[in-house]
C-alpha cells in the first residue's frame, strides 16, 4: 500500500515509469552492455588476439605483458571512468521510481 491508502504500482503509474523511465534505462543498458563486452573482451585478451601479432601491442613483446596491461588497464577503467555515471544513472532510476510510487 503507498502512503496514500491505495495500491503502489497501478498501471498508469507503471506506463508512466516505463515511458519517463526510457532515457536512462536505455543509457544504463548502453553503459553495461559497453562494460561486459570491454570487460570479456579484455580480461580474455589473449584468447581473441593470441594468433595476432601482439609483439606490437600494449604491454608486448610477450603476451603475459599484453594481457596484463590490457585487463588491469580495463578494470582501472571500470573503477575511474563508469563509477560515477553507473551511480548517476541508478540514482535517477530511483528517483523516478520514488516520485511515481
Amino acid at each position: 500500500m503507498a502512503h496514500d491508502g491505495t495500491d503502489g504500482w497501478t498501471g498508469g503509474r507503471m506506463l508512466g515509469r516505463a515511458v519517463l523511465g526510457l532515457p536512462l534505462d536505455a543509457a544504463a543498458f548502453a553503459l553495461v552492455g559497453y562494460a561486459l563486452f570491454n570487460t570479456v573482451r579484455n580480461l580474455g585478451y589473449p584468447i581473441w588476439y593470441l594468433d595476432t601479432d601482439y609483439h606490437q601491442a600494449w604491454g608486448g613483446p610477450t603476451m603475459a605483458g599484453v594481457w596484463t596491461v590490457h585487463a588491469f588497464g580495463w578494470l582501472l577503467c571500470l573503477a575511474v571512468l563508469l563509477y560515477w555515471p553507473v551511480r548517476w544513472l541508478a540514482r535517477g532510476q530511483a528517483a523516478l521510481d520514488r516520485r511515481l510510487s
